[in-house]
């Protein structure tokens, strides 16, 4: 699980590099002149949106890319604004041109873009220039040891108005609360002009439903008493996914899918180090060791004949490749036992818990999907699963039923 959960970060990662999806929205262009094109903008993902412009004159047009320090910033209609502007001011790192977008513009302005390193949010103001907010200060020898030294900042470049620094101890470095700053700052140090705040507006959360099938590979262990060896399962339901759920990052999504499970015939066998396990099987006893003799057995096939209610919660990101998308997730699984051979019996659970195999397991999730873009929002899927589950409930670790799975699913979304 670990090991999958850092291929995921990787893949994360490495997706900082690569474009976004391929949605168009009118918007425009800013020439060095201060003049505009009229057209459609390409939205990406927030890193790219700092590194490049996608411009097209028509929606059918090719692609026009523009860099920083080509035009002076460009916006999507009533939407998000980027401006150009140079950063790394300082010896340690090179000058460069980056989008930055552009919060509200008054006595002090508000910037933000997105790198590899992270967040940046910026103030402007005269004469202080552009002055960055992230830093952190986590030196011993500071006071103020790993607090957040742009309230200082904030304080020093907002000098003018003492009595806005009440409301700059409780800032964060979050967009409306930078905006609200700017702006209450604006309207007490200024009484000619308004500011302009540029809005932010939410893609709506957008809900798809759609049907899914899987084939399984999975095994059980009860404990340290048996193990099953890994046999094909079953599953079929429906998918719900919720995208656009963050504010700042329309690549993640969530879902949540209801799933019937079936499975069936297992080959039980002890640990290599349990002498006796007493074993209860379609109305005969049994003992299964790995020391055997004429009075025992090391291994009992057996149907499980389980049928199980589960329901998987992830979170996605999905990396845009034209009309492939790569989507990893991780996340909980629930599965809830509806019915089981009541004929199968291990006597130590039994004795324990009343019952050999539990009602309730729940555990972790992996998914590497790949989805298929058709007409509209229709899609089709597939997914590579990985889920470890356990009872939670357990008060023996040693008689504790885990199950590990690997399944295929295919899909379709509507």
């Amino acid at each position: 699980m670990r090991n999958l959960i850092l291929i995921l970060a990787l893949i994360n990662y490495i997706n900082f590099n690569i474009s976004a999806n391929n949605t168009i929205k009118s918007g425009y262009i800013i020439n060095q002149k201060g003049d505009t094109t009229r057209g459609y903008l390409i939205e990406q993902n927030s890193i790219n949106s700092s590194k490049k412009c996608v411009f097209k004159s028509t929606p059918d047009a090719d692609k026009i890319i523009y860099k920083p320090n080509e035009i002076a910033g460009y916006r999507f209609t009533d939407g998000k604004y980027y401006i150009s502007k140079q950063v790394g001011a300082d010896s340690a790192q090179a000058k460069k041109n980056v989008f930055m977008e552009f919060f509200i513009k008054g006595i002090a302005c508000i910037y933000y873009f997105v790198d590899e390193k992270g967040e940046h949010y910026y103030i402007e103001k005269t004469p202080f220039g552009l002055v960055e907010l992230s830093d952190v200060d986590l030196t011993a020898e500071n006071s103020k040891k790993g607090e957040l030294i742009y309230k200082e900042k904030l304080k020093i470049i907002m000098a003018d108005c003492p009595q806005i620094d009440n409301e700059i101890n409780k800032t964060q470095l979050t967009y409306s609360s930078l905006v609200k700053l700017s702006k209450d700052y604006h309207n007490k140090v200024c009484t000619t002009d308004c500011c302009i705040i540029f809005e932010r507006k939410p893609t709506p959360v957008k809900v798809n439903f759609g049907i899914v099938v899987g084939i399984s590979d999975n095994n059980y262990k009860f404990g340290s008493e048996l193990w099953s060896d890994y046999r094909l399962g079953y599953q079929a339901g429906l998918s719900m996914k919720l995208k656009n759920i963050l504010f700042s990052n329309d690549k993640l999504s969530f879902s949540v899918d209801l799933l019937i499970e079936k499975d069936a015939r297992y080959t039980m066998k002890p640990f290599d180090n349990h002498r006796y396990v007493h074993i209860t099987y379609e109305d005969a006893d049994y003992i299964l060791t790995s020391f055997p003799n004429n009075q025992t057995i090391q291994e009992l096939p057996v149907d499980l004949k389980l049928i199980d209610f589960k329901i998987p919660f992830l979170f996605n990101y999905s990396f845009d490749f034209r009309n492939i998308s790569l989507v990893p997730g991780i996340g909980i699984t629930n599965k809830f036992i509806l019915s089981s051979n009541k004929e199968f019996k291990i006597k130590n659970f039994d004795d324990q818990y009343g019952r050999t195999i539990q009602q309730y397991l729940v555990g972790f999730v992996g998914k590497v999907g790949f989805e298929k873009k058709l007409l509209n929002t229709r899609a089709l899927f597939f997914n590579f699963l990985y889920e470890y589950m356990a009872d939670p409930f357990a008060v023996n670790s040693l008689l504790r039923l885990t199950e590990n799975k690997l399944t295929f699913q295919a899909g379709y979304i509507f």
